[in-house]
């Protein structure tokens, strides 16, 4: 393995386009970040889920990029857009990549009023990040929250409340991803992507 086989690289190879399926999840997500300009999605699951190639979807929908394009350089961990309609929308690529101070902060943003942002993360960090953050601010404490974040991790799209500020969250472990890997595997499989191989003995 190496590096264009992670999904922040993938953006800029021109053959991860061959192999591409764009996620039904993509449309969710921009659709309720556009529908309410004050709305934090949190999209969660495990390890290898995709989680981070919808987010580069998200983030091609709302910065107005084509379907299609090879990005010059990987996104951001953290990528501010001033979308169409002067909103601006944030998208933490995955909060595993910041310090747990950082993460307190981003939870902070995220609860505030006037904010559009899309967290991704895996779900032991989401709640750890969760768990951490409203006990440090005196909202209650971990027993008393945990079983709240695992309910609505334990939904394929539910809602949680901290600090008086919805919150959505999207477990993509809980989507049906067959048809998706279907169609992903039919696409390397096509003889239009292996014909540099024809010629050759390997």
């Amino acid at each position: 393995t190496n590096e264009n086989s992670l999904a922040e690289f993938q953006a800029c190879n021109p053959y991860f386009l061959k192999i591409h399926v764009n996620h039904p999840l993509v449309e969710k997500i921009v659709a309720i970040l556009r529908a309410q300009s004050q709305t934090t999605v949190i999209l969660t699951g495990h390890a290898g889920d995709g989680k981070t190639t919808i987010s580069l979807g998200v983030y091609k929908k709302i910065a107005g990029l084509e379907e299609d394009i090879i990005l010059k350089k990987p996104m951001k961990a953290r990528e501010d857009i001033l979308a169409e309609d002067g909103a601006r929308t944030t998208i933490i690529k995955d909060l595993s990549e910041f310090q747990l101070s950082e993460r307190f902060v981003i939870v902070s943003e995220a609860i505030r009023r006037d904010t559009r942002m899309l967290i991704v993360s895996n779900t032991g960090v989401l709640l750890d990040t969760l768990c951490g953050f409203v006990e440090k601010y005196g909202m209650g404490n971990r027993a008393e929250w945990e079983p709240k974040i695992l309910d609505a991790m334990d939904s394929e799209t539910a809602e949680i409340e901290i600090a008086g500020k919805k919150i959505i969250i999207i477990n993509i472990a809980l989507e049906d991803n067959l048809a998706i890997s279907r169609l992903i595997l039919e696409r390397i499989l096509a003889t239009e992507n292996w014909q540099n191989c024809s010629g050759k003995k390997c």
